[in-house]
């Protein structure tokens, strides 16, 4: 999970490193710094721009501007490795 300003530079990433043409980035760029300022989108395009985002591990923080990144896959690591992981009841 990350505010604009990292996804930018993820994004920028990815173009450099050839796994995303400068179009796509631009959109998701756009798409992640308009969601920022509350502007809104279709559902479709809400679902498609967060879908093409996760495809590279993105995931905006929305509705929030400052700068936030937060790295879930040691929480998630340890919450698997848990004894009450998958414990019913």
């Amino acid at each position: 999970m990350a505010g604009p300003m990292v996804i930018g530079d993820k994004l920028a990433q990815l173009v450099v490193e050839g796994e995303l043409s400068s179009r796509q980035a631009e959109q998701l760029a756009g798409y992640v710094m308009l969601k920022g300022l509350g502007v809104k989108s279709s559902r479709a395009t809400t679902y498609r721009r967060r879908a093409a985002l996760r495809e590279f591990g993105l995931v905006a923080v929305e509705g929030c501007l400052q700068e936030v990144e937060v790295d879930l896959h040691a929480v998630l690591e340890e919450a698997m490795e848990s004894e009450a992981w998958g414990a019913q009841g």
